[in-house]
């Protein structure tokens, strides 16, 4: 139980890049190689984004279920290490780190791992999303919140949940501030990722990295800078908030009991109670 709230940011980190990188590979494959000309960038944000939302849901939720049910504040280690694994991870000094250890260690090791470790237009699209997808997570919780005080209620069920939200979300904000505005200095990659890559240092650079030529005679053409999202349809970026947010509600009922949620019942719902709730919601709520 001490580790688990050290393992969770860690697991979910590495699916989120995982994910990114399997993306990012079959949009080479199906798109950049095949040399489709019509405009198929919608392909490659909107799972970027989803996927870095639900990481971020999953994390928050986790930490609120975890609070709700002990009480305890073993949370704070958890918020603290992500916080502090996000602004490593948007100013590449992970990346850094890690092809700095591995030509230290091996150079032709290096060389042969450089591929996976290079910046690729994925990654861009990545930092880009987390400035604003991760908000998505804070809306359903906020908004329970604002309906138990209508309601006469505590705000967030307990002391530790309440202030585990709202650490959660000044850190999130403090985040953004350090990465966009904090004036820290970036992780710069070895001199052997010079030839593979092109600025990649800041998604806010309009010099941004673009898909390299599969051929044999490399081409670059430069990016506009914050090309993701904002080059999607409005509509579509609500999409995606809602199917985000929506997403903690799902969690915490399953993991708590509607009734619970609802504020119905005064403690969280026993497990062959609260599935059945989770997809039928008889009235009455069995507490």
């Amino acid at each position: 139980p001490l580790l688990m709230p050290l393992i969770l940011p860690l697991v979910t980190s590495l699916i989120e890049v995982f994910w990114v990188w399997w993306c990012d590979k079959h949009f080479r494959e199906l798109v950049f190689d095949r040399g489709v000309t019509t405009d198929q960038f919608t392909a490659l944000v909107v799972p970027i984004a989803i996927a870095h939302g639900n990481a971020e849901v999953t994390r928050l939720a986790s930490l609120l279920i975890g609070a709700l049910t002990t009480g305890s504040y073993d949370w704070v280690s958890s918020v603290l290490l992500a916080f502090c694994l996000n602004v490593c991870v948007r100013h590449r000094w992970t990346q850094h780190a890690a092809a700095t250890m591995l030509f230290w260690y091996s150079p032709e090791l290096g060389e042969r791992l450089a591929p996976w470790l290079a910046c690729t237009l994925a990654d861009q699209i990545h930092l880009e999303v987390k400035t604003y997808f991760g908000y998505c997570r804070f809306l359903f919780p906020f908004a329970l919140a604002l309906a138990r005080i209508n309601k006469g209620l505590p705000a967030f069920f307990s002391e530790s949940a309440g202030l585990c939200l709202v650490v959660a979300f000044v850190l999130e904000v403090l985040e953004d501030l350090i990465v966009n505005f904090g004036g820290l200095p970036r992780g710069r990659m070895p001199a052997y990722f010079d030839e593979m890559d092109d600025s990649c240092e800041s998604p806010f650079d309009p010099r941004r990295f673009t898909l390299r030529s599969a051929g044999a005679e490399e081409t670059r053409v430069h990016c506009l800078a914050m090309q993701g999202s904002r080059r999607l349809h409005p509509r579509l970026i609500l999409t995606i908030f809602a199917l985000v947010s929506l997403a903690v509600p799902c969690l915490l009922e399953i993991m708590l009991g509607v009734g619970f949620i609802e504020g119905q019942c005064e403690h969280p719902i026993a497990p062959s109670k609260r599935l059945g709730q989770t997809f039928l919601w008889h009235r009455p709520v069995e507490c």
